[in-house]
């Protein structure tokens, strides 16, 4: 309280001295008489203003700023990802994939852009109430679940699409499927990845948020065959079919694997000077970080840990608590990338 004070007289000593006979004079002009009296409560209500506005931006929640620096970070992974999703408002759909199983849900990553839902997790035991009460808003019209270990409560006025399958590798199948319905374009554009490796998957999300694309784990499906633009991302993989128009993108460990992918397509996001701190070690928090980087239109960034120096990234999740003996690596503003869709090529310009 003595914060607001003090700033609500420093406000008043700063106003003109002559605000008085400014009043005065513009109120001969229009032939009117000026109370003193009233002139001095309506000075009382400015300061009872200002002191209401002051208390309102204390205690109002926090919004996503344009400069970045927020965190988005919950007990647990559903809190987490709730505060990830509530920031997204009035969407015509969601969908849930398990927050407990992440290759059913890293299939879903490939849903995220050709929809611009909000990716939703789920316990065995259904949705917590803070994402009921998200799920359940007059706004969202489909849900669409991914995988068999995700389990959506019922509610009424829903549209409920199953895309599951007997494993990974069937439910991958059903959400390509899926994503060529609704654009077809989109499977002219494989991102494979090993299926048992979340954390690439995860790197390959950046392609996956802003190009005509989808998560691919079969190798030698026939749309990686025919392909004429192939990315695989990490290097497990090694026998491909369609070496050709193959670019492959991995490094010596996850988070140099995504590094590099960053660094390819952080200059196809609208803003690429920002960024999406998740954890390598946290696929659930990983994945709720894709709801940020739908929203502020940045890349998303896997590190060992957060400090006091991300000034320029949105934090989503926890960090195991070794945040204070590691420094995240700073982005490399200096080199931009252009991918060239269709052709195969990365041209690098300094």
């Amino acid at each position: 309280m003595k914060l607001i004070q003090k700033f609500t007289s420093k406000l008043n000593q700063n106003k003109p001295k002559d605000i008085i006979k400014n009043v005065t004079i513009e109120s001969k002009k229009n032939n009117k008489i000026i109370d003193l009296n009233e002139y001095k409560k309506s000075k009382k209500l400015m300061k009872l203003f200002t002191v209401f506005l002051l208390v309102s931006a204390l205690i109002s929640p926090t919004k996503l700023s344009a400069d970045g620096g927020e965190t988005f970070v919950g007990r647990d992974r559903y809190e987490t990802n709730f505060k990830t999703v509530q920031n997204i408002q009035n969407p015509e759909g969601i969908i849930v994939a398990s927050g407990e199983d992440f290759p059913d849900s890293l299939s879903a990553i490939s849903l995220v852009r050709v929809t611009n839902y909000p990716l939703v997790l789920t316990s065995k035991n259904g949705l917590n109430s803070d994402l009921r009460n998200y799920a359940s808003q007059s706004s969202i019209k489909n849900i669409i679940v991914v995988g068999g270990k995700a389990k959506c409560n019922k509610f009424e006025n829903k549209n409920y699409i199953y895309l599951r399958g007997r494993d990974r590798y069937e439910t991958n199948k059903k959400v390509k499927e899926y994503v060529g319905k609704l654009d077809s374009e989109s499977l002219g554009f494989p991102v494979v990845v090993d299926a048992k490796n979340y954390a690439d998957s995860l790197s390959a999300s950046n392609a996956l948020l802003t190009q005509k694309g989808y998560l691919e784990f079969d190798p030698y499906s026939s749309e990686v065959v025919n392909s004429s633009n192939v990315y695989v991302i990490g290097g497990r993989i090694k026998n491909f079919s369609n070496k050709k128009h193959t670019t492959w993108i991995y490094g010596r460990d996850r988070y140099d694997t995504n590094s590099k992918v960053f660094d390819t397509f952080k200059y196809t996001f609208e803003n690429p000077e920002r960024c999406v701190l998740a954890s390598g070690e946290n696929f659930a928090d990983s994945l709720s970080a894709c709801n940020i980087s739908l929203i502020k239109k940045c890349p998303i960034k896997l590190s060992r840990s957060v400090t006091s120096n991300n000034s320029e990234a949105y934090i989503v999740g926890g960090f195991g608590g070794r945040n204070v003996n590691h420094t995240t690596p700073k982005l490399k503003d200096e080199t931009q990338l252009i991918v060239t869709k269709n052709k195969n090529e990365i041209e690098i310009k300094q």
